[in-house]
């Protein structure tokens, strides 16, 4: 059947000369992968460029439960970047952020509230000019909850995140998998504080290393499988 969705980009790989495959999250579908056949004629409607990184498309596809590889018939780009392709801060977050969605996004089937969320973030993450380098923190922390591993907030400022647990105390979990002090209020903080206010929790490059490291232990606690990451050595080269 054909159908009509908006899609984000995970990742694309060269397939042969004239066609890729695309791993994309579907508003409609969920995640999916796409088998596209590119035109070197350049009237073509179907460009290579349309299919980089957490580009935001409207795609038409002929899909078949069960099969492998969709086939995509129509695409267009549904919202524009204006700075992330420019900007190589912006543009390396977003690879980074890529790589974090194929490693952590596994559901074939639809849920909207994340779709919708991811989108949200990167219209956002776009027009953004201040505090870029606390975006991907910011967006990962936020993403636990959709994911369905997100901590249990505190209204009350705790000393210790239980990465295990997935809740914040006073002491020290046995088993050593926390974090603390300034990263353990980060997490509790970027819960529910909207994008627009990260200015107010202002962070030094150690600060910010140390929640990144925080970040990664607790998805590979709660995500299995989830491995190296080929992009972040590139990411903390361009925020160090």
């Amino acid at each position: 059947m054909l159908v009509k969705t908006e899609s984000i980009v995970i990742r694309n790989i060269r397939y042969n000369d004239s066609s890729i495959i695309v791993q994309m999250y579907t508003r409609e579908l969920g995640r999916q992968s796409f088998f596209v056949t590119l035109s070197k004629n350049r009237k073509s409607a179907i460009k290579a460029a349309f299919f980089q990184p957490m580009f935001i498309l409207n795609i038409e596809a002929d899909v078949k439960q069960g099969r492998e590889l969709q086939r995509i018939r129509e695409v267009h780009i549904d919202t524009p970047y204006s700075d992330i392709p420019f900007n190589i801060k912006k543009n390396t977050t977003t690879l980074f952020l890529s790589e974090m969605l194929g490693k952590s996004l596994q559901e074939e089937s639809q849920d909207i509230d994340l779709f919708d969320f991811i989108k949200t973030g990167m219209t956002y993450f776009d027009v953004l000019e201040k505090n870029i380098a606390d975006f991907h923190l910011a967006f990962l922390i936020k993403l636990t909850r959709y994911l369905g591993f997100g901590p249990v907030r505190t209204s009350s400022p705790q000393e210790y995140l239980d990465f295990i647990e997935g809740k914040f105390s006073d002491h020290a979990p046995v088993h050593g998998f926390s974090a603390l002090n300034h990263s353990a209020g980060y997490f509790n903080n970027c819960m529910t504080l909207p994008y627009n206010k990260l200015n107010d929790l202002q962070l030094t490059n150690q600060q910010r290393a140390t929640i990144l490291e925080d970040i990664l232990t607790y998805y590979k606690i709660h995500l299995p499988g989830f491995t190296g990451l080929h992009s972040l050595d590139i990411l903390r080269e361009v925020f160090k």
